[in-house]
């Protein structure tokens, strides 16, 4: 099952929302989600057991020849992803990132929670390399889709990557591969906002840094969260992001109700964001929406250092697992 990113727009006629116009996963077009993974886990868990440590983030930028790993990032709760950009790093500036996505084709580095491993197909039908001295998996095909590349390997114990590319050569991902060093200590994923009021029963399902949408627009950051009883664990619930615009196309605070969202958003900032809310199944009222916003703290978006890790910007939410 894919996993998008939904994310609100408005244009100055009114207010107008599009669900999924950026995927989550799969740079070079590719939106389906990462290979199921095979844990060690009992066929009968038990709810008291303790959920498994969140998947690592990368611990900053690096280079192989010909390639620059790093924004965006994209985290869940069982793997996080790293763009894979030809030729260098993309530009600082996120609409002029957003204007090279398409052609520039990034692929993705996947590092996968602790645990996790290949399913037996994949170790079947893969061709073995060495990675660092460890064995790794190449593949010439990836969920049926011959121009897709994939290499897996283990690189320390009970820690697999991946690295997924169109147009690429299984030696193209080995030097990725090689040249991807972690961190000794996870990095986490933080967001230029903190909320001072949030329904209760939320979960954090995807967070989003640096991610181009459109020809001209960008995504700084965007956090997604499952409502409480949902029925659907793919289905937005609350949303809170940042974008950036390449005019000031909201001029001041508003909030509108349709048939099936609720939506605040309001301009920050000397540079062209716009922070907006969106909610559509977490059964938010226009006057909470509006506590909600009126609530968030917010920090430099253009200095990550003074952003706050997800988790405590949420009053403690934790990642939820998704299909």
């Amino acid at each position: 099952m894919e996993r998008r990113l939904w994310v609100a727009s408005a244009v100055s006629a009114g207010v107008v929302i599009a669900l999924g116009v950026a995927a989550a996963i799969g740079w070079g077009g590719d939106t389906r989600a990462a290979p199921s993974a095979s844990p060690s886990a009992s066929a009968d868990p038990s709810p008291a057991a303790p959920a498994p440590p969140p998947a690592p983030v990368l611990a900053a930028p690096f280079e192989a020849p010909g390639f620059y790993v790093g924004e965006p990032v994209i985290a869940y709760r069982d793997y996080t992803t790293a763009a894979v950009w030809r030729g260098g790093p993309p530009p600082d500036d996120l609409t002029a990132r957003a204007a090279v996505w398409q052609a520039r084709k990034p692929g993705d580095l996947v590092l996968h929670v602790p645990g996790w491993r290949p399913d037996r197909g994949v170790a079947t039908d893969a061709e073995r390399v060495v990675i660092g001295g460890r064995e790794g998996l190449a593949l010439t095909s990836y969920a049926g889709d011959p121009e897709m590349r994939r290499l897996l390997w283990e690189y320390a114990d009970g820690l697999w990557a991946e690295v997924r590319m169109y147009d690429a050569t299984t030696a193209d991902l080995t030097a990725i591969a090689t040249a991807f060093v972690p961190g000794e200590t996870p990095a986490q994923m933080t967001v230029p906002f903190r909320a001072g009021r949030l329904p209760d029963g939320l979960g954090l399902t995807q967070v989003v840094h640096g991610h181009p949408w459109g020809k001209d627009h960008a995504v700084l950051s965007w956090v997604n969260m499952l409502a409480a009883g949902a029925t659907d664990p793919m289905s937005p619930g609350l949303a809170i992001g940042i974008l950036r615009l390449p005019s000031r196309e909201v001029a001041e605070r508003e909030c509108a109700n349709t048939a099936e969202y609720t939506l605040c958003r309001k301009p920050f900032g000397e540079q062209p964001y716009t922070l907006m809310l969106a909610d559509r199944e977490s059964g938010l009222t226009r006057g909470e929406m509006e506590q909600i916003l009126d609530g968030l703290t917010l920090a430099d978006p253009a200095d990550p250092a003074t952003w706050t890790p997800v988790g405590e910007a949420f009053g403690g939410l934790s990642f939820v697992p998704l299909p």
